[in-house]
């Protein structure tokens, strides 16, 4: 762990942390990030700090320095930039406070500033209860070795901060209570500040497991890759670099010609709607022609129906004349009467043929017996 830290030895408490001014702490690296004005984080590798994460931009977030105020500002990021899990609005400059925790993708950086300065305690009489201080268990305050005893000073010299218990001096008075209750402020303040580094180093410890179960994972599919070195990656992804590049051109060349055919498309759908509302405009002149039409050809029935008639009118008008010229009503009578008088002969002349064939009849039965 590069960085601020703090150890316990004996009675006496140190804490340690960068002479740098501002600092991220990587939680997934575990190592700190000294900021200095507009320090850009992505995943570009013309970033100052490079980000190897899919979910992240080519330039994520940058960082201001401001009248020793420090602001993190979202460079307009795909997936967004969250300060202590809240999305924060691009090209806005956010004021960050310590232990404010910065999330990009999957990777968190917690912030912290400036050197803890030296405090100037009182002196006090050992035999004095130092309150909540005294009160932690000795087991809450103890720092576990890391595994292999692994070292986590700073190569560069760090400023400190040292709490040691006073010797034995009393001093009475209000002044006396005064710095009294200043000493057990103090002392309560480095406490706190002592919980939470081992709150963070527990923290740590626990990502530190995530990290080698990663990794482990990470040798485990490295071990059955085709490639072993470097240049054995780098060689393989020029080739379907090239090879996706010119699929790339492919797709472009197709989407042009798509493009094209879509023009053609919408030339063609504008010429249909044309000519429907030409046929439209049609159908509704044709349909007055054709009413117009059938109207016409109906008088016209009319017209040569009425030559007809009147041509049979005049035909039965010369016909009726010559019919009555011929007093067919007399010569009905004569004929009626006529007939009358021929029916009665014929009548008279059946009976009279009956009478004499009965006689014959008559006559031929007598002389036979």
């Amino acid at each position: 762990m590069k960085g601020g830290f703090f150890r316990k030895v004996g009675r006496l408490v140190r804490l340690s942390v960068s002479k740098n001014d501002f600092f991220l702490f990587d939680q997934s690296r575990l190592e700190r990030i000294e900021l200095f004005d507009d320090i850009v984080f992505g995943r570009d590798p013309s970033c100052d700090v490079i980000i190897d994460d899919v979910m992240v931009s080519n330039s994520h977030f940058k960082i201001k320095i401001i009248d020793y105020e420090v602001y993190v500002i979202d460079l307009e990021s795909s997936n967004k930039t969250l300060v202590n899990d809240v999305e924060i609005i691009p090209n806005k400059e956010i004021k960050l406070n310590p232990k404010d925790v910065i999330r990009v993708g999957s990777q968190e950086y917690a912030y912290s500033s400036g050197a803890v300065r030296k405090l100037n305690l009182p002196e006090l009489s050992s035999t004095l209860k130092v309150g909540r201080f005294d009160e932690q268990s000795e087991s809450s305050l103890k720092i576990e070795r890391l595994e292999n005893e692994e070292s986590y000073e700073d190569s560069e010299p760090a400023l400190a901060v040292e709490v040691e218990l006073p010797k034995q001096k009393v001093e009475t008075g209000l002044k006396g209570l005064r710095k009294a209750k200043k000493y057990l402020d103090d002392l309560e303040n480095v406490q706190k500040e002592i919980v939470e580094k081992i709150a963070s180093l527990k923290k740590m410890r626990r990502r530190k497991i995530e990290v080698g179960a990663k990794m482990d994972q990470m040798k485990k599919i490295l071990q059955e890759s085709d490639f072993k070195t470097e240049k054995d990656f780098e060689n393989e992804l020029r080739i379907h670099r090239g090879t996706a590049e010119g699929f790339k051109m492919k797709i472009q060349k197709e989407e042009k010609e798509i493009a094209k055919a879509k023009a053609i498309i919408a030339e063609a759908e504008e010429t249909i709607a044309q000519a429907q509302f030409n046929i439209s405009t049609i159908k509704g002149q044709s349909k007055e022609s054709i009413d117009r039409f059938d109207a016409v050809n109906s008088e016209y029935d009319i017209f040569k129906n009425k030559t007809v008639f009147e041509n049979e009118f005049q035909t039965l008008k010369e016909t009726i004349k010559k019919y009555e010229s011929l007093d067919l009503e007399s010569k009905q009578e004569e004929v009626e009467k006529e007939i009358k008088l021929k029916n009665q002969q014929y009548k008279d002349m059946q009976n009279h043929y009956g009478a004499k064939l009965n006689s014959e009849i008559q006559l031929k039965k007598a002389s036979s017996e």
